[in-house]
């Protein structure tokens, strides 16, 4: 379908950099599968895969344009922020915060659960999975601090995107994790804790929800109403009259940004806005790509959910020196930042084919190879 939106696209000079970043994707997804096929490789790839989070969030760091006005207790701690990288292609102004709160929750919650289960599970010998040269305690100490250190700066740059779709997403994906994760004594705290947040959101924060959700009123601001659920609403629908007139080749990937002005105006945004997606991951599929595009992207995603599950439910332990405790929690943290991302994808978008998106396919490709390890343990102990 990528090679039909190029017939399909009115300009290809518009399309040719997401065309290419699906490409470069699609190729980084076959390394991490070809590489993977011994632990040893697969482990390097899953450092491989915390160091690109890593880039991302100091990257983001550095070069978003923070944003003001959502949370109040922010904003003066994003006043003091400077954007120091300006000036980019496609980012003038610096990057969206929105986009790396997206990239960032597909590696968030993978690294929070796996430095969970890495720090505080005493049974997990570290240690067997490290080399030899760096299996002394204060090595090990020192690469637990390392790796909290990370997780917390990381963590920090993401709350700072002031993303609601991305805070959503990534307390969602927790609040699973953990339960399937935790102890029972531990769930059930937990359990507490959550009923108790609810009880307090219903009484006490309604006005602060409502307040965040609609922040910039439609009626000051009609430029601004992109970042209210109003707008939202009418760009969705816009994405769906796209995808009614344009069902199987979609109207060309990067396109939507310049035909939503001219074949579907919308009232409440001005059409000096550059609307850069469909906020909605799906219906921004099916705009690249058509309907068959939105279904190879669905499936490649409920791909990725059925191998994590089969992984869980089977007890994946893929090698006799290894804590199986220590690759469950990895497994949970890959099924975690899926769901946390789809979550985000259902009010925002990392469209296909954007830079960001390469995290996407290394965690696609994770999964796959470990899902192959798994298998080609089993059959060879039958």
């Amino acid at each position: 379908m990528v090679l039909v939106s190029i017939w399909a696209t009115y300009d290809l000079k518009v399309s040719y950099t997401k065309i290419i970043g699906v490409i470069l994707g699609i190729t980084i997804y076959f390394a991490i599968v070809d590489y993977g096929r011994k632990i040893k490789n697969w482990l390097l790839s899953w450092l491989l895969y915390g160091l690109a989070g890593i880039g991302i969030a100091m990257i983001g760091f550095a070069g978003t344009a923070w944003p003001s006005g959502k949370f109040i207790f922010l904003d003066r701690i994003s006043a003091e922020m400077t954007t120091v990288l300006r000036g980019l292609p496609g980012a003038p102004e610096g990057f969206h915060p929105n986009e790396i709160a997206g990239a960032l929750l597909w590696v968030i919650p993978a690294m929070i659960v796996s430095v969970y289960y890495i720090i505080t599970e005493h049974d997990v010998h570290l240690a067997m999975v490290l080399p030899g040269c760096i299996r002394k305690p204060y090595w090990i100490l020192g690469i637990k601090i390392i790796l909290s250190f990370w997780a917390w700066f990381c963590l920090g740059v993401f709350i700072m995107t002031q993303s609601r779709g991305g805070y959503l997403g990534l307390i969602t994906s927790l609040i699973f994790a953990g339960w399937l994760g935790l102890k029972t004594r531990w769930k059930l705290v937990s359990l507490g804790i959550i009923t108790f947040a609810i009880v307090i959101m219903i009484f006490r924060g309604s006005d602060i929800f409502k307040r965040s959700l609609f922040t910039q009123s439609v009626m000051d601001d009609p430029a601004l109403s992109i970042n209210t659920l109003e707008g939202r609403v009418e760009i969705w629908s816009r994405a769906i009259y796209g995808i009614q007139d344009f069902p199987f080749t979609g109207m060309g990937m990067n396109t939507f940004r310049q035909v939503v002005h001219v074949l579907y105006p919308l009232f409440l945004i001005s059409p000096e806005s550059d609307i850069g997606h469909a906020h909605n991951e799906l219906l921004q599929a099916g705009l690249d790509l058509g309907i068959p595009g939105m279904i190879a992207f669905l499936a490649i995603n409920l791909s990725a959910f059925w191998m994590v599950i089969d992984l869980w439910q089977n007890k994946v332990k893929l090698d006799e020196s290894m804590d199986a405790r220590l690759v469950r929690g990895i497994v949970l943290g890959c099924g975690a930042s899926l769901f946390a991302h789809f979550i985000y994808g259902i009010t925002d978008a990392v469209a296909i084919g954007a830079k960001p998106g390469f995290i996407f396919w290394i965690l696609i490709g994770l999964i796959t190879s470990l899902y192959l390890l798994e298998k080609s343990r089993s059959k060879n102990l039958q």
